[in-house]
């Protein structure tokens, strides 16, 4: 009986945390980038349900990526591609996760 229930308990653990990262796909246009003191980039406007529909990328973010996640948003902007970003739904400042430009929309 132990045994059971401590599948139990690890299963419902394992679908809490897989579900707090979501993802959505858009054509950015109407997104808003702001960099922020101490590395921070906000995306505002993104559809999320996050407050303003806000994602950020956080100061632990290297520069390249930082900079990868610029050129693809801009890149979707301009060519009105989408892009594909995962976040976690679970944190007040809807950390961004991944990303990627998708080549067909």
């Amino acid at each position: 009986m132990k045994k059971i229930a401590w599948i139990v308990i690890s299963l419902s653990f394992f679908s809490i945390s897989q579900a707090a990262q979501v993802s959505i796909t858009a054509i950015p246009t109407e997104w808003i980038l702001e960099n922020e003191a101490g590395g921070y980039i906000n995306a505002y406007y993104t559809g999320t349900s996050c407050p303003s529909g806000r994602l950020l990328l956080d100061g632990s973010i290297t520069e390249q990526d930082k900079n990868r996640f610029w050129s693809t948003i801009m890149t979707a902007k301009v060519s009105g591609m989408s892009v594909t970003v995962w976040y976690d739904s679970n944190l007040p400042d809807c950390p961004l996760r991944r990303f990627r430009l998708n080549a067909n929309n």
